[in-house]
């Protein structure tokens, strides 16, 4: 009987686990702290020194992002601000945030 309950209670504890796991990272989601400094249409200038986001490559996105997140990039003195932004978020997260911004219009 305690094996059975022990199996149950590492199968429930997997089974959550994996769920999780398979949740995809939502990109609109995640933008809306970015919008607070690029607007909500990625066209806005941050802090008046940045370009606008809206429309960029993805692939760009994702290893100026990565740039950021490791301390490697500093463009126009804004490498602190964006290295905390991007401290909690993951390599999904940055796919996924990268793909909203690039499906934003010009």
């Amino acid at each position: 009987m305690k094996n059975l309950i022990a199996f149950m209670t590492l199968s429930m504890l997997f089974i959550s686990c994996s769920d999780k796991a398979g949740v995809a990272a939502d990109g609109a989601k995640l933008y809306e702290t970015c919008a607070g400094c690029h607007g909500k249409d990625g066209k806005k200038k941050a802090f008046g020194k940045s370009g606008a986001i809206a429309g960029r490559d993805v692939d760009g996105l994702v290893k100026e992002l990565e740039a950021y997140k490791a301390g490697k990039l500093n463009k126009k003195g804004m490498g602190g601000m964006m290295q905390g932004q991007l401290t909690h978020y993951s390599e999904e997260d940055i796919e996924a945030v990268s793909k909203h911004i690039s499906k934003l219009p010009k």
